[in-house]
């Protein structure tokens, strides 16, 4: 089989010799080179152990697993006319699927090089050549695409973590604490509070889904890794990501593998294999917040095969990529931007509801200008979601950071991936995307992001995740009784508070259950001076309904009140503060809008569900 030229991205793999659980083996070696003389490999950091073995780099703090990829030598990276910039003397070969085992160093020799790395599984090589440079590698390329036991070959190309392209220059509005209006953005727009509420009143119990990340956790690509990470699942103490927002903690497991070690980019061959070791390790979402923009044809063909190739071994395996940041074309992003039944490709919104695209000039005056890429061409861009100063958790000192990025929307799509496994964990890899595609949004029309009604951007798929949608979806699926609405009802709590007669020291409390709760406990914890009566701190709802009465010690007193449901975790909150001699201020912070009405006795209130509404605002006369 004739290979096809390509420009491909590459990477080293790890461990010598080291079998995998399915008994292939992903191994680093020599080839004997002309004249009976045996290279002598390299190790990606671009030193020589004198066993000949390669050790994984040290694991960064914070991720959860050893690093089983070598990342690639940014040392050796060149400029090429052909490919733009790839790693020096390095070539990947899609071996033919009638190869047999002696193929990959068939290949190597027939081009005077080394096979530095073997991904078996997957009939992927990585060769080393003797000489460097351009013309070097387009001649062995020559030579290898017509060797019947290569498929595809390409020069190993570069890719960069999907963040923001260059720093934008500080101003004195800048301050993340005068950001606190749009941190809400990420997850209202998508549903995440809804969400939470559906699989809390379902009742449907969890499968903790594992995640793998494929990312950087070292300088200089910094805290990249974790910040996807923290989007996706926040660390204990800190604000939810969108997956322990809905699921709580312990919702899913994260694995980590670090593709970028000292560097800026990474390859192909170290991408693939950190996702084929987060696979083999149980991950079934796996985010690649990194891309390639530009690419050819050969290096989109090696990524189409790679994912069919793991959709037919794992199809329950789902990858998540980043559409890239460069404004540019999906039609030639790698992996994001490709049309597979097992990828998503998320783009980015910006604070509007518009595609994400900004553009500043530096201290030097060169301009930037950095965006989602999007559909102009071709490709695919399968969702959207906010790209545009995404929270990602609290730095050292404690203040939240914010950051730009499709990387920081792709863990957004991860997160609601991973959500749906945890309901039904035996949806695959294409129900899951077909799912996510149906329920998405095509507009906008949330006011606090735009004024008026706006239309998700064709060229980002014209989808929006709405992962309650999502959510819902999949509980039909499972044959959760119940509408929609009647779900949402169990998961609210709506609370009330009312002076007793004329006592400017004395209210009662009321917490009612729309979607009706009898027998369900309601929890009230209080902040603040004076004695609840009755005494204890829960009570058990009947019709509907759950009472206290509160007394301050003296005018001018405040308090906060927050009254939960036991099984499913909604609650209202509630603050009054005595007057001093007029009328007592009273705020509620409910989980719905406590709607109002004239005031009735509740001995007139009807029994059952009807008569919630009226014993949640009526007063006791003579009381």
């Amino acid at each position: 089989m004739a290979a096809r030229r390509i420009a491909l991205v590459t990477a080293l793999v790890l461990v010598l010799g080291a079998c995998g659980g399915d008994g292939s083996v992903l191994s680093v070696g020599t080839t004997a080179g002309p004249g009976g003389t045996e290279p002598t490999p390299t190790t990606p950091g671009g030193t020589t152990p004198v066993d000949g073995s390669l050790t994984p780099p040290a694991a960064s703090t914070g991720v959860p697993e050893t690093a089983e990829v070598l990342p690639p030598d940014p040392a050796t990276v060149i400029e090429t006319g052909r490919w733009g910039p790839v790693y020096d003397r390095r070539i990947v070969i899609r071996l033919a699927d009638d190869a047999g085992a002696e193929a990959a160093g068939q290949a190597a020799a027939a081009v005077a090089g080394t096979v530095v790395a073997v991904i078996e599984d997957f009939s992927l090589a990585e060769i080393e050549i003797r000489d460097g440079g351009e013309a070097a590698i387009a001649a062995a390329l020559d030579i290898l695409e017509g060797r019947p036991e290569v498929a595809i070959a390409a020069a190993s190309t570069v890719l960069e973590a999907s963040w923001e392209v260059a720093d934008r220059p500080c101003g004195p509005l800048d301050h993340l604490a005068l950001q606190q209006g749009t941190r809400s953005d990420q997850y209202r727009l998508t549903g995440v509070e809804d969400a939470w509420r559906l699989v809390r009143a379902s009742g449907v119990a969890t499968t903790p889904p594992k995640i793998g990340i494929v990312d950087g956790f070292s300088l200089p690509v910094g805290y990249h890794g974790s910040w996807v990470s923290e989007v996706i699942d926040a660390a204990p103490g800190n604000p939810p990501g969108v997956l322990d927002a809905i699921l709580g903690d312990g919702g899913a497991t994260i694995a980590a593998v670090d593709v970028f070690g000292t560097s800026r980019t990474t390859s192909v061959t170290s991408s693939i294999a950190g996702v084929r070791q987060m696979v083999r390790g149980g991950a079934k979402v796996i985010n690649l917040s990194l891309g390639h923009a530009g690419a050819t044809s050969g290096q989109i063909a090696l990524w189409r095969q790679f994912l069919r190739d793991l959709a037919v071994r794992h199809p329950d395996v789902v990858v998540v990529a980043s559409a890239n940041n460069q404004a540019a074309d999906s039609a030639t992003s790698i992996p994001g931007g490709l049309a597979e039944p097992n990828l998503i490709t998320v783009g980015g919104l910006d604070h509007t509801g518009k595609r994400w695209e900004e553009t500043w000039t530096d201290a030097d005056g060169v301009t930037h200008t950095a965006g989602s890429n999007h559909m102009v061409t071709g490709g695919e861009v399968t969702l959207a979601v906010l790209a545009d100063d995404v929270y990602t958790g609290f730095d050292s000192n404690g203040e939240p950071v914010s950051k730009d990025g499709t990387s920081f929307a792709a863990p957004q799509v991860t997160a609601a991936v991973a959500v749906l496994k945890a309901l039904d964990p035996s949806l695959t890899a294409a129900e899951i995307k077909q799912i996510l595609v149906d329920t998405a949004a095509t507009e906008i029309a949330d006011p606090a992001i735009n004024e008026r009604i706006t239309q998700v951007d064709p060229s980002l798929g014209g989808r929006m995740l709405r992962v309650d949608n999502a959510v819902w979806s999949v509980l039909q699926r499972l044959g959760v009784e119940g509408t929609r609405e009647e779900l949402m009802g169990r998961a609210t709590l709506e609370a009330n508070a009312r002076q007793v007669g004329d006592d400017p020291l004395s209210y009662r409390l009321t917490a009612a259950a729309p979607g009706g709760a009898d027998g369900t406990a309601v929890s009230i914890v209080v902040n603040g001076p004076g004695a609840l009566a009755p005494g204890g701190d829960t009570q058990t709802i009947t019709d509907g309904t759950v009472r206290w009465r509160w007394g301050f010690f003296t005018q001018g007193d405040s308090a906060q009140f927050t009254l939960t449901r036991t099984d499913t975790g909604a609650c209202a909150r509630l603050v009054i503060t005595t007057g001093t001699g007029g009328e007592p201020s009273t705020t509620t912070t409910s989980t719905t809008p406590t709607p109002t009405s004239a005031p009735v006795d509740c001995d007139d209130c009807p029994a059952g569900l009807a008569g919630i509404e009226c014993r949640l605002h009526c007063v006791e006369i003579g009381s």
